[in-house]
């Protein structure tokens, strides 16, 4: 069995098929197309974002011989095949974290400076550079500010803070951000037409990027375990809630709705119902608060928000952007400890009702009826010139003796 997953199987073979990169695509393909290649390069972000991609499609272009005026590797001259192939005894791909000691360092050190066998370069690949030792990055250091003129180093790395400075300073580095929603969205659509992959509906594509978290590798393994479980290349609603614990859109935009019109009985009975499937409470308040996000961008139309019959029973013309606001910033920040609690259904139920119930909270102060204040008694005595005669002072004398 020669399957391969489809994160390895996708894997981009042309700078045309990188995905959300484009100022780091540029810059690599103008500086193969001019011939100014830096001697080393530093690829930084988050996991599954493409950087050990650019590194070895980086690699398979200097050692290519037949260059494209483009930038991309021909795929068919000896260098690029003998990479596909793997054995190119002058790609020296390895991984910092089993590889991190100052011998492994010393060896790779005293290999590069012979000649490469044929072509321009010799490639050293380090992933996940941060792992190496300091002694290894010491090793390392001579040869990376002065490396002959055969030798290219492009490392990645998840943690660039780890980086010794030095190491840094020697480098061209290019940071790759993590993926946005709406890419994610694109790349799904992209590869569904590729693959023949068939979405039920566009709910289903959003909550798989959301799912994501800015990583298309991630992104890749989620949609395999759902085509694993169709089992005909069809994702369904079902499939999607079976597999990842995230609830269907219907039911969201309807819990959603009676939060907005402060319907406390509907929301409470509605998440009860979901908490006896397969309840995910994380992906329950990442879905929830992606929802009223939607709603804020889209407040002054919420009918296209809500294609639904069900919006004509709710009179939502004076929620404000303030309400939704508030929301968003309740469910953020409560959702961290509701779901670390020792009874996260419970915790997340109380948030549901704080957030339906929020006019209580928000606009009721000026309702409060203030207490009367109590008027202190005050015993007021005749007033006294500043020299007082006996016969203003006797009254005084006088009731001070009837009480002895």
């Amino acid at each position: 069995m020669n399957y391969q997953v489809l994160a390895r199987r996708l894997r981009p073979t042309t700078f045309a098929e990188i995905y959300g990169h484009a100022p780091i695509v540029h810059a690599i393909r103008n500086s193969l197309i001019n011939k100014v290649v830096g001697h080393a390069y530093l690829f930084t972000g988050t996991r599954g974002i493409g950087k050990t991609t650019m590194a070895r499609l980086l690699a398979k272009a200097l050692r290519c011989t037949n260059l494209s005026t483009n930038g991309n590797p021909c795929h068919a001259c000896q260098g690029c095949l003998d990479f596909d192939s793997g054995s190119s005894i002058d790609v020296y791909e390895i991984d910092g974290a089993s590889n991190n000691s100052v011998d492994n360092i010393r060896e790779l050190v005293t290999n590069v400076h012979y000649l490469p066998t044929f072509g321009e370069f010799k490639i050293i690949i380090i992933d996940e550079v941060h792992m190496l030792s300091a002694s290894a990055f010491n090793a390392l250091l001579k040869t990376l500010e002065e490396p002959p003129q055969h030798v290219k180093f492009i490392f990645a790395t998840t943690e660039p803070d780890k980086l010794l400075g030095t190491v840094v300073s020697r480098c061209q580095r290019f940071d790759f951000r993590p993926a946005s929603k709406i890419e994610l969205v694109t790349f799904l659509t992209n590869i569904g037409q590729q693959e023949n992959i068939a979405f039920e509906n566009d709910f289903i594509i959003e909550q798989l990027a959301e799912q994501g978290r800015g990583s298309y590798r991630d992104t890749l393994s989620i949609l395999e375990q759902l085509i694993t479980l169709s089992g005909n290349n069809r994702i369904t609603e079902d499939i999607l809630v079976n597999a990842l614990g995230v609830a269907r859109g219907s039911v969201m935009k309807e819990l959603l709705l009676n939060i907005f019109g402060g319907k406390m009985n509907e929301v409470v009975e509605l998440y009860r119902k979901m908490i006896f499937g397969n309840f995910n409470p994380k992906n329950f308040m990442a879905a929830i608060s992606s929802m009223i996000f939607s709603a804020i961008e889209k407040m002054d139309d919420f009918q296209s928000f809500f294609p639904n019959e069900k919006l004509k029973n709710f009179d939502l013309h004076d929620l404000s952007f303030a309400e939704l606001a508030w929301m968003y910033e309740v469910i953020v920040k409560d959702s961290e400890w509701a779901v670390r609690s020792f009874e996260p259904e419970k915790s997340i139920e109380v948030i549901l009702r704080k957030i339906t119930r929020r006019r209580e909270i928000l606009f009721n102060k000026d309702q409060i009826v203030a207490a009367p204040k109590k008027t202190p008694t005050v015993t007021t005595t005749p007033p006294i010139s500043s020299k007082p005669t006996w016969e203003q002072f006797l009254p005084y004398v006088q009731t001070k003796m009837g009480t002895l």
